[in-house]
C-alpha cells in the first residue's frame, strides 16, 4: 500500500474518531462534554450554583442541603478545596465566585443565620470576611458580586426588606450603598451585575411589579433605566444581562407567557427580541447568563422543568438557534443558575446545572464544532 494512500487512510480514521468523540460527548447542534461526575460523586449536590476561573483552575460552588455547600476545582481532576458548608452545614449553598484583587471570594447561601462572605488567596485556605448577612440575618444569601472602579460589589437576596447592596476596597471593610430594594422591598434581589459603556448596570427579581434595571456612574446615585418588568409585571426576573455587539442584552423569567430578551443600543431605549420562550412556554425563565467565546456568538441558557435546560446561540443578537440538546439528553438538567453558574474558561464556554441526583457541568466543545465540514472537505 502507498505510503500517501496510507496516510489519508489514517487521517481520515482519525477524524471519524474524533467525530464520533465528539457525539458521544455530547450529541446535538454542537457537541458537549460533560467534565464532572454527577454531584461530583454525591448526589446532594444538587445544583452547580457558581463557576469562575482562578489562577489558571476552574472552580465549583455547590448547593448541598444535608452537610452544606461545597468548592471544587480543576487542572486535570476535580478536588473539593473547602471544608463542606465552610465549617456550618447551614451554608447550604456557594451562591457565587468571584475573583478581586488576588483572592476568591465565595457568598454564601445561609437562611438560618444569614449569608457569609468567605476569600482564599491561595484556593484551599479559606477566611470569612462577612458574617450574619452583613449584620441582618434577612440577608439570607450573598447571591452576587461585582467589580466597578476598583471596588468590590456584593449584593444579598433579602425577601424580607429588599436587597442590600455593600462594597468594599480591600476586601474586610464593607459599606452599604443600597438598602431596601432600590426604595422597593419587592426587589428580593440582584441577579445580576454588566458594565457597559462606562455605567454599572444591576437587574432585579421583582414578583410584585416585575424586574427591574438601575444604573450608575459613580455607585452613589443609581437610576432606573426602564419601566418594571418592560412593562409587563408577569416578567418577575429581569436575569442576567450581556453587552454584545453594541447592545446591552437582558433576559426575563416570565412563568405565563414564557421567556423573553430584551436589548438596548444605549442601555434605555430597549427592545424586545424574544417573546415567547424561544417557541416554548416552558421555557419560562432565561437564567443562564450570556457568555462569549471568542465575541462572535451570544449564549443563554433557559430553565425547563419538562424537557431539561435549552442552550441558545445567536451572532446577530435576533436569529436564534439551539445549540444542544434537550438536557444535554437529561431532562432531570432543569436549568443553570443564573448566570452565577456559566463561565468562559480557557476560551470555552461551561454551563452549570441544577438536577436533582447531582448537579452537572458541561462544556462546549468548540474545536468539534465543525467537524462534519473537514470530513466533507476531504
Amino acid at each position: 500500500m502507498k505510503l500517501r494512500t496510507l496516510a489519508l487512510i489514517l487521517g481520515l480514521t482519525a477524524i471519524l474518531l474524533l467525530a464520533s468523540a465528539a457525539l458521544a460527548q455530547g450529541p446535538g447542534l454542537a457537541g458537549w462534554a460533560q467534565v464532572n461526575t454527577d454531584g461530583f460523586g454525591d448526589p446532594s449536590n444538587t445544583r452547580v450554583l457558581s463557576l469562575v476561573a482562578f489562577d489558571g483552575m476552574l472552580y465549583a460552588g455547590t448547593r448541598n442541603q444535608e452537610a452544606g455547600g461545597e468548592v471544587w476545582r480543576t487542572g486535570i481532576n476535580w478536588n473539593q478545596v473547602n471544608s463542606t458548608g465552610f465549617g456550618d452545614s447551614n451554608n447550604v449553598g456557594v451562591d457565587h465566585l468571584v475573583e478581586f484583587d488576588g483572592y476568591l471570594y465565595a457568598g454564601t447561601w445561609n437562611e438560618a443565620d444569614g449569608g457569609e462572605v468567605w476569600r482564599t488567596g491561595t484556593g484551599t485556605d479559606w477566611s470569612q470576611v462577612v458574617s450574619g448577612g452583613f449584620g441582618d440575618t434577612t440577608n439570607a444569601e450573598v447571591f452576587g458580586f461585582a467589580i466597578f472602579s476598583d471596588t468590590l460589589y456584593a449584593s444579598t437576596w433579602n425577601a424580607t426588606l429588599g436587597t442590600q447592596v455593600y462594597t468594599t476596597t480591600n476586601g474586610a471593610d464593607w459599606t452599604r450603598v443600597i438598602t431596601g430594594g432600590f426604595d422597593d422591598a419587592g426587589n428580593f434581589a440582584v441577579l445580576s451585575w454588566e458594565q457597559f459603556e462606562g455605567y454599572l448596570y444591576a437587574s432585579t427579581r421583582n414578583p410584585n411589579s416585575g424586574g427591574e434595571v438601575w444604573r450608575t456612574q459613580d455607585g452613589v446615585g443609581w437610576t432606573q433605566v426602564y419601566t418594571d418588568g418592560f412593562g409587563d409585571a408577569d416578567n418577575v426576573n429581569v436575569g442576567d444581562l450581556a453587552p454584545f455587539g453594541g447592545y446591552l442584552y437582558a433576559v426575563t423569567a416570565n412563568p405565563t407567557s414564557g421567556a423573553q430578551i430584551w436589548r438596548a443600543p444605549d442601555g434605555t431605549a430597549w427592545e424586545r427580541t424574544v417573546g415567547d420562550g424561544f417557541g416554548s412556554t416552558d421555557n419560562n425563565s432565561v437564567r443562564g447568563g450570556f457568555s462569549t467565546t471568542s465575541g462572535d456568538a451570544l449564549f443563554c441558557g433557559t430553565v425547563n422543568y419538562a424537557t431539561g435546560i435549552q442552550i441558545w446561540r445567536t451572532t446577530d443578537g435576533t436569529s436564534w438557534t439551539q445549540a444542544n440538546i434537550d438536557g444535554f439528553g437529561d431532562s432531570g438538567n432543569a436549568g443553570p443558575y443564573h448566570g452565577n453558574s456559566v463561565v468562559v474558561f480557557n476560551e470555552e464556554l461551561y454551563v452549570g446545572t441544577m438536577n436533582g441526583t447531582g448537579g452537572e457541568i458541561w462544556k462546549l466543545l468548540s474545536k468539534h464544532l465543525y467537524v462534519p465540514l473537514v470530513m466533507k472537505n476531504l
